[in-house]
């Protein structure tokens, strides 16, 4: 699934990926299509994060990187005890030992030095913020230039310039605008016009998390005071389980009142495959009632897609 958000992303960005037959082909091409500008250092952070981790283990899997079939390694002098594991191994190997190594008590040591790094980094890495924010305290209320190196549907990560010290950057600090995460571009969408529209009610708009029958998907509602208008954010976070979309229960609204609603976001809804669709590219008008008791049905999304519903009195 990762591969394939890379290959939409750099198609996205003028690269195709047909002529690629292997992933290390894939990988490679896009590397060089990085490479060709110094400024591309997000692109390489995606390209990183899209291979899978290192972790210690008895099954011969090779090195995807080095294309090995068979690989191991060790630091010298020794480090770590996976490094004395190998040394043990290759000196029974050179003695020629009788007794084979146990393969599942080894592995099962494996697991748990995997673990153990894994728990040693974040150790290290939460140092290392703590003695950031020491070295950050002189510098409280300067301005600096800092670099784009990450983007999430909850902010930016940005890297400092010259202090190679990163970052999160929330999209509620982001205050000029409303923002939708467009998951194959990599980038955060601003709705600037609707919302430049729209901000006079939603600062006084009352916020409801909206509990849906789809666990894959999050949702909130914000209703003016009035109950004249709504705006509805509906998050695809993971493929659903269902074989067509559940509907989208609304809350806050006027049982009384019709509302005439659309979708903000009608180029997500390219991504429809399959499922009924009550609600795309037009307007369509629902009682208050029906919105909260049955619902609306929106397009099938991959995970990452983002709805934004917008709907008012008639």
């Amino acid at each position: 699934l990762k591969i394939q958000n890379l290959k939409k992303f750099f198609s996205l960005k003028g690269l195709s990926s047909k002529s690629f037959l292997k992933t290390i082909e894939l990988i490679n091409g896009f590397i060089k299509h990085v490479n060709k500008d110094e400024g591309n250092k997000m692109m390489n952070i995606l390209i990183l994060q899209t291979l899978k981790r290192a972790q210690y283990s008895t099954k011969e899997i090779g090195h995807f990187g080095l294309q090995l079939k068979e690989y191991s390694h060790f630091t010298s002098p020794i480090r770590r005890y996976p490094d004395l594991i190998a040394h043990r191994l290759i000196k029974e190997i050179l003695h020629k030992a009788i007794q084979k190594p146990n393969q599942e008590k080894l592995e099962e040591e494996l697991v748990e030095l995997s673990s153990l790094e894994k728990r040693a980094e974040k150790s290290s890495r939460q140092v290392v913020q703590q003695m950031i924010c020491h070295h950050l305290k002189q510098f409280v209320g300067d301005d600096f230039s800092a670099m784009i190196v990450g983007v999430t549907e909850f902010g930016l990560f940005c890297e400092i310039d010259n202090h190679y010290i990163s970052g999160l950057i929330h999209v509620s600090d982001l205050r000029r605008d409303r923002y939708i995460f467009d998951k194959e571009a990599n980038i955060l969408k601003a709705i600037t016009k609707w919302y430049k529209e729209n901000r006079h009610w939603m600062h006084k708009a009352f916020f409801h998390r909206l509990d849906l029958s789809d666990k894959s998907q999050v949702g909130e509602i914000q209703v003016s005071a009035d109950n004249d208008r709504f705006v509805s954010f509906v998050v695809q976070m993971e493929q659903s389980v269902y074989s067509s979309p559940k509907p989208v229960i609304l809350t806050g609204l006027d049982v009384n009142s019709i509302y005439k609603i659309n979708l903000i976001t009608p180029g997500n809804a390219a991504q429809v495959s399959r499922g009924n669709i009550a609600l795309r590219d037009k307007e369509i008008s629902l009682s208050g009632q029906f919105l909260m008791s049955r619902g609306v049905n929106l397009p099938c999304a991959f995970p990452g897609s983002i709805w934004v519903i917008e709907g008012h009195k008639i």
